[in-house]
């Protein structure tokens, strides 16, 4: 279970949970919380990670200066891609966790939220499809 230092986080996904029946996963988590209150029709508004493409993260890197990272799916969607450098990317709850790339896993929620754990650091971190993607 991932504890968080910024409730923010949380309060965020709140706002958005129909999205968790259409990626197959209990809408009721979010990075191993669990939240009784969120419904489908809550969610249905949010974007996933990766439904229209690459995405970019941004989140503190070493020393606290603000690190970008570009995840891109690839295998038809079994894996994230970075480079030449291939990730591991599964959906649990409300989150898509990839792991694998840039040393980190990164926990992404959907509408643009989540957390990136360096070797057990944990840090908020906001991400969003890159360019303006199909349907956007």
């Amino acid at each position: 279970m991932l504890k968080i230092a910024c409730a923010g986080v949380i309060a965020s996904v709140a706002v958005a949970s129909a999205a968790g029946a259409q990626q197959g996963g209990d809408y009721g988590t979010y990075g191993g919380a669990y939240l009784d209150w969120l419904s489908p029709l809550a969610i249905s508004s949010y974007e996933w990670p990766f439904k229209h493409g690459p995405i970019s993260v941004i989140a503190p890197g070493a020393n606290g200066a603000v690190q970008t990272y570009t995840l891109v799916p690839c295998q038809d969607g079994a894996a994230v891609c970075s480079g030449s450098a291939i990730g591991a990317v599964s959906v649990d709850g409300l989150t898509t966790v990839v792991s694998g790339l840039y040393g980190r896993t990164f926990y992404l929620g959907m509408g643009g939220h989540g957390v990136i754990d360096a070797g057990g650091v944990q840090s908020v971190l906001a991400w969003d499809t890159q360019g303006n993607g199909p349907n956007r």
